[in-house]
């Protein structure tokens, strides 16, 4: 008999509310308790410090990464015109290319990271937006890992160490990513489960 006018209420907010008014004695569902306002406070302030730190990250590694390959098109020219061989190393060394790809995919990271805390800010702390970027910073974080074992290899082309070099290098920063992409997979089938329990009577 309960369940069956549980299911008739149009709203289920009107088994706290009333049909015909609010019931003084009922709190709200969805009203918060005041535990979770400070909670939820902490965590909103937290959230938009690191958002700032996040933009200022991405704004100091995009100017990296512009400085970068303008110095690297310049030392281009520089060799075009002159002809002088000395500018080939220096326009062709791996090493310049490492730090213009570290650099832009840190300001992507970054960035990530700034939408990331954003929705935090917002109070959107398990929503599908949170585990896509969880998702991308979780790639970015993979792909910041491939670039420094490949420029470990180029270092150590031909030495057993470097080989061993490089494979650690692309642990060190693989398990992180793996991590995080694992992470965000349990949010995202918690998310899923607390949904149907919400729908389920």
């Amino acid at each position: 008999m309960l369940k069956a006018n549980y299911l008739s209420f149009f709203n289920k907010k009107d088994l706290t509310n009333g049909i015909h008014g609010p019931i003084l004695c009922a709190m709200n569902a969805t009203e918060m308790s005041p535990k979770a306002k400070v909670r939820l406070n902490r965590i909103k302030i937290v959230s938009e410090i690191l958002r700032v730190l996040s933009f200022v990250c991405f704004l100091y590694f995009g100017l990296c990464t512009l400085f970068g390959i303008g110095s690297w098109l310049g030392q281009g020219a520089v060799m075009k015109d002159t002809g002088n061989p000395i500018f080939a190393p220096q326009y062709h060394n791996i090493e310049n290319i490492y730090l213009v790809g570290c650099s832009a995919t840190l300001g992507l990271l970054a960035w990530f990271g700034f939408k990331l805390f954003r929705l935090y800010e917002r109070g959107q702390l398990f929503s599908p937006g949170n585990i896509n970027y969880l998702r991308k910073i979780a790639g970015a974080a993979f792909l910041l890992a491939c670039e420094a074992s490949l420029a470990t290899a180029f270092k150590n082309p031909n030495h057993h160490a470097g080989e061993l070099s490089t494979w650690a290098t692309l642990a060190t920063g693989a398990v992180p990513a793996f991590l995080i992409l694992f992470f965000a997979w349990i949010m995202d089938e918690g998310r899923k489960i607390q949904e149907e329990q919400e729908l389920t009577v």
